[in-house]
C-alpha cells in the first residue's frame, strides 16, 4: 500500500499518534471496535496492526503485506485500502502474490 492523497493519510496519521493520550476505557473501546471490523472483514489483526503502523508514520511511502494472506484476506484489505484513501495492488503469481 502506498499513500494516496496526503490530506487523508495525515488526518489518519494524526488520529493513530493521538491515540496514545486517550483513557484506558475509550482505548478499550477502540480495540474492541478494530476487533469486531477485523472479524467482519476477515483480516487478521496483524495486517491490520502493519497498516495502522503505516498510516502512523509520516516517513514511510509504502508497506508490503505478507505473501501468506489468501485471496479472500487479500480482497478484504484491498476494501479496507480503499475505504482508507491508500493506493494499493497485488503483484506476483498464485501463491506469492504480494499487496502493497
Amino acid at each position: 500500500m502506498t499513500a494516496a492523497g496526503g490530506p487523508t493519510r495525515s488526518l489518519l496519521a494524526a488520529a493513530v499518534l493521538s491515540i496514545s493520550q486517550l483513557p484506558d476505557t475509550v482505548l478499550e473501546a477502540l480495540f474492541v471496535d478494530l476487533s469486531a471490523r477485523a472479524k467482519r472483514l476477515s483480516v487478521p489483526k496483524e495486517v491490520l496492526r502493519l497498516i495502522w503502523d503505516f498510516c502512523a508514520d509520516p516517513r514511510r511511502s509504502q508497506v508490503a503485506l505478507p505473501v501468506s494472506l489468501s485471496p479472500l484476506v487479500r480482497k478484504q484489505v484491498h476494501i479496507l485500502a480503499d475505504a482508507m484513501g491508500l493506493e494499493h495492488r497485488s503483484s506476483g503469481n498464485r501463491r506469492k502474490r504480494q499487496l502493497t
